[in-house]
């Protein structure tokens, strides 16, 4: 009788478990993450894109379609200024791009199967202008200069530094360069000065920001420049980047 009891109780158990494996089957029901959303950063002072580090800046999304609340989720923009995400649900997002650059209020778009914002317009903290690079044979070092130019100086935040990045790939900033120049205070330049501090040519820029950077023969250098301000992200804004090839 026990037996009989116990393979009795085994077998309702079994239904209900079968029961409720089907009832998970059939409310799992979504949809796929099948939305794109592609789109380009555009200094809004040069109408060309902006100069990034890959993966510094970001543009970050809300699905504002099924939550009053959501969490954020961020898409990593590349050095061309480009930014995609192919594993999004269809909905209505807040978007707002964050990076070196005056902030920029959240707008709303409706993220479909294939959806492409040409341009968002940001106006970056800091420009990094004559970025000039020359190779000193006999002290077998790399010279390299820039001078800043603000595109607005009131309410700017103090800038904090500038230094040189250099690389040994196309990927060249300050998530993506050699340590030696990177963590070497002697390479950089800190101010925590306000512009109206900052010394300046008679054309308002900065006066140049000059480096000596020893390097080794026979290589390739992917080399930038670079300065950030005290705002809550410090992310650099940067020159265009150079190569040079070091001879032996």
């Amino acid at each position: 009788v026990m037996k009989i009891a116990k393979i009795y109780i085994y077998s309702i158990l079994s239904l209900f478990a079968a029961f409720g494996f089907t009832s998970c089957m059939e409310v799992d029901n979504f949809d796929g993450p099948e939305a794109y959303y592609t789109g380009k950063i555009i200094d809004r002072t040069t109408g060309q894109p902006v100069l990034a580090s890959q993966g510094e800046c970001k543009v970050r999304l809300w699905e504002m379609s099924y939550s009053t609340n959501p969490s954020p989720q961020d898409i990593p923009v590349k050095q061309d200024g480009t930014f995609k995400n192919t594993k999004l649900f269809n909905g209505t997002y807040d978007v707002e791009p964050r990076g070196a650059w005056w902030p920029v209020e959240k707008h709303r778009v409706p993220i479909g199967r294939h959806t492409e914002e040409d341009i968002i317009e940001v106006t970056p903290y800091l420009h990094i202008i004559d970025f000039t690079m020359d190779y000193d044979a006999e002290a077998n070092e790399l010279i390299v200069s820039c001078r800043l130019s603000a595109p607005i100086t009131e309410g700017l935040p103090n800038i904090r530094s500038v230094r040189p990045f250099l690389s040994l790939n196309q990927f060249c900033g300050s998530n993506s360069c050699i340590g030696e120049y990177a963590n070497f205070d002697e390479y950089k330049a800190d101010m925590n000065s306000s512009w109206a501090r900052i010394p300046k040519d008679e054309d308002g820029n900065s006066k140049p920001y000059q480096f000596r950077l020893p390097v080794k023969k026979g290589y390739f250098y992917f080399v930038r420049m670079g300065a950030y301000v005290d705002d809550e992200f410090h992310n650099y804004n940067y020159s265009e980047i150079k190569t040079i090839e070091i001879p032996q």
